[in-house]
């Protein structure tokens, strides 16, 4: 943080300030921006963010959205979501593994995988497009747990047609 922003900790932007900067990108030509900061509460974060995405409506901003969400977002940020302009807007979650025993033990346990995918189900239904992020070389992951891995991006392929994968390596 004091590298890159002068700061000791995380600082905040108001909702005003993150849409008028959306704004400029639209104006510059860009065509799309990333939030990327899940820093609050579960309940905060759905007023911040859907303050943010009811601005960018009420302004007409069409840039596609990305947000990244360290936790799952709820049905009201998803209703908020889905109705930004931008049709290629989508929402990133990163459980990192599969294995939740693996997850926990590297201290990256915030939900299960029952909930990943009835996130997932409600994102499908209401047509909202997600990106799925998972990590090779976790400590303590052996290949049973790479292959395992393998086996459920298949199965998630196979059920999820607006969601995509990626996978990162350590």
């Amino acid at each position: 943080h004091t590298r890159i922003g002068g700061r000791r900790s995380v600082a905040v932007r108001s909702v005003n300030s993150v849409v008028s900067s959306i704004q400029d990108l639209a104006r510059f030509g860009f065509d799309s921006a990333c939030l990327a900061l899940d820093y609050f509460p579960l309940p905060q974060a759905d007023d911040y963010y859907t303050a943010i995405f009811e601005k960018l409506r009420q302004l007409n901003v069409t840039l596609d959205i990305e947000v990244e969400r360290y936790f799952l977002p709820s049905l009201r940020f998803l209703e908020s979501f889905r109705a930004l302009l931008g049709k290629g807007s989508f929402i990133t979650l990163s459980p990192h593994t599969e294995n939740e025993k693996l997850r926990t033990r590297n201290g990256l346990y915030r939900y299960s995988n029952e909930a990943i995918e009835e996130c997932l189900d409600r994102m499908e239904e209401g047509g909202i497009n997600s990106l799925v992020c998972f990590t090779c070389g976790l400590p303590f992951e052996t290949r049973d747990d790479l292959e395992g891995l393998a086996r459920y991006q298949q199965r998630l392929r196979k059920k999820y047609k607006r969601m995509r994968l990626k996978t990162s390596m350590i």
